[in-house]
């Protein structure tokens, strides 16, 4: 599976800036996630 088609959901940003470079999609998620938002990258 492409890197592209994958969604790194995180709450530090570090990660998300150092995930983001491979080519994945991220999500900054300061308050935790839910189903809903989850459910939006699918």
């Amino acid at each position: 599976m492409p890197y592209s088609d994958t969604v790194f959901f995180d709450d530090e940003y570090r990660n998300i800036e150092e995930v983001g470079r491979l080519g994945v999609q991220t999500v900054y998620v300061k308050h935790g996630i839910n189903f809903t938002m989850v459910n939006a990258f699918l």
